[in-house]
C-alpha cells in the first residue's frame, strides 16, 4: 500500500545545459518512504519579466492545471495558460522519481513580484504537498554563468538569511498572535532569481528551516543537481 505521508517540499540549483546524468538511484527515493506515491510534480520557476504567473502542463486543461490556475487567481495574480512546460523539465522529473510523474507542471512566476509575493504563493501551494504532489522550486542557472559567481548552497549565508526568516516569524507570532509576517522591505528583497525562489520554497516548507542539504558532485561546476529539502 502507498505511503500517504506529505511528500517534502525542494529547493534545486540547476544549470542550463547540463548533460544528462544517470544516478543510482532517484533523489526522491532516498527522501521518503518505499511506497510514496508521486502522482505529479510541480516546478516553480522564475523569469525576468511577464505577468505574474505563467502555467503550462501537458496535457494542457487538466483538472489540477485548472486548480492551480484557480488557486493563483485568488492570490491575486493573473495567469496566463500555455500548452507544454520547458522541456528540460521533463529530465529534471526524471532524475527526481522513478517512475516519472504522470503528469508535470510548470508555474513561472514573474521577478516582478518580488520575494515576499513568491512566499505568499509558496504558502498558498504548500497543502497540495499532501495530494501526492511533489513541489519544487528550480534555480535554473544560465549555462554560461561562472561557477564562482554563484555562492554555493552549502554557503553559510543562505542557512543565515533562512534563519532569519524564522526568527521574525517567531518573533512576529510572539507579539500579535499572527501568522502573517510583518516583512522589513529592503532586508533582502532584491528581486534575484535565487531569492525570489528560495522564498517560495520557504513558504512551502512551512517557513522553518530545511531538514535537508543535499547535492551531488558539489565539485562538477554546477552541473548537477543540489538543494535543500522540507521533509515536515
Amino acid at each position: 500500500m502507498a505511503s500517504t505521508r506529505t511528500l517534502p517540499a525542494l529547493f534545486l540549483s540547476c544549470r542550463d545545459g547540463r548533460p544528462a546524468v544517470s544516478r543510482p538511484a532517484p533523489l526522491i527515493s532516498r527522501l521518503v518512504e518505499p511506497g510514496t506515491a508521486v502522482e505529479a510534480v510541480v516546478f516553480i520557476t522564475i523569469e525576468h519579466t511577464g505577468c505574474g504567473a505563467r502555467l503550462s502542463a501537458g496535457p494542457a486543461g487538466s483538472e489540477r492545471l485548472e486548480s492551480l490556475a484557480n488557486l493563483l487567481a485568488e492570490q491575486g495574480l493573473a495567469v496566463q495558460v500555455e500548452r507544454l512546460p520547458h522541456p528540460a523539465l521533463a529530465d529534471v522529473a526524471a532524475e527526481l522519481c522513478e517512475p516519472a510523474p504522470g503528469e508535470c507542471i510548470e508555474l513561472c512566476l514573474s521577478r516582478d513580484l518580488g520575494a515576499w509575493r513568491c512566499r505568499q504563493v509558496g504558502q498558498a501551494l504548500s497543502t497540495w504537498r499532501d495530494d501526492r504532489v511533489l513541489l519544487v522550486c528550480l534555480d535554473r542557472v544560465c549555462e554560461d554563468a561562472r561557477a564562482e559567481a554563484q555562492r554555493p548552497l552549502h554557503d553559510p549565508y543562505w542557512r543565515g538569511l533562512m534563519s532569519h526568516w524564522v526568527e521574525q516569524q517567531q518573533w512576529q507570532q510572539a507579539m500579535s498572535g499572527n501568522v502573517e509576517l510583518a516583512y522589513e522591505s529592503g532586508f533582502d528583497d532584491d528581486g534575484t532569481d535565487t531569492l525570489c525562489l528560495l522564498q517560495a520554497a520557504f513558504g512551502l516548507g512551512g517557513q522553518h528551516m530545511p531538514e535537508r542539504l543535499f547535492g551531488f558532485d558539489l565539485d562538477d561546476h554546477q552541473r548537477a543537481l543540489a538543494g535543500y529539502g522540507w521533509m515536515n
